[in-house]
């Protein structure tokens, strides 16, 4: 399986890993803003972040995210938390997402596809997503499983974190 493009969470750069060792990440992390820029690269309003582990939340990533797309734009970069939806209220946050996309552009945190299939109709109402995996933790067949649920069309990329640092 071939995925569209890979982005690395943590830096090469040994001043910046000391950096990041030592607290969360903010919108100046330089590779959050390499993230963000790369994502500019193809066009969306909506993008669903998806982790493929079960126990791990994007969240903190998903709030930075939308953090250095408000700097960027110097507009609205919305932020719906999606984790824990249930199937009667999935049609509820995609008339959101897509009301929130009128005003700027939007980001839905979701849970793991595998974990609650409840959220696969709102990653899919997404124009694409970009898959969280925790490097040396989560494996291979599971984001998989993830990308088959999602479509590999739909997938923009995959942001590898440290587990250590996140």
């Amino acid at each position: 399986m071939k995925l569209a493009r890979q982005f690395e969470l943590m830096s090469d750069d040994s001043s910046d890993a000391d950096v990041l060792n030592t607290r969360e990440p903010t919108p100046h992390d330089k590779a959050l803003v390499a993230l963000w820029f790369e994502l500019q690269k193809h066009p969306w309003t909506t993008l669903a972040i998806v982790p493929t582990s079960y126990t791990h939340s994007a969240e903190k990533w998903a709030e930075r995210l939308a953090e250095v797309g408000r700097m960027h734009l110097a507009a609205p970069v919305h932020l719906i938390y999606a984790c824990g939806v249930e199937l009667i209220n999935t049609q509820e946050l995609i008339d959101q997402m897509h009301l929130k996309a009128q005003t700027g552009k939007v980001i839905v945190l979701c849970d793991n596809l595998l974990e609650n299939v409840a959220a696969t109709p709102l990653v899919r109402a997404a124009d694409h997503s970009l898959l969280v995996i925790r490097l040396g933790q989560d494996d291979i067949v599971t984001a998989q499983r993830v990308v088959t649920l999602v479509g590999k069309h739909h997938v923009l990329g995959v942001a590898t974190v440290d587990p250590e640092h996140t």
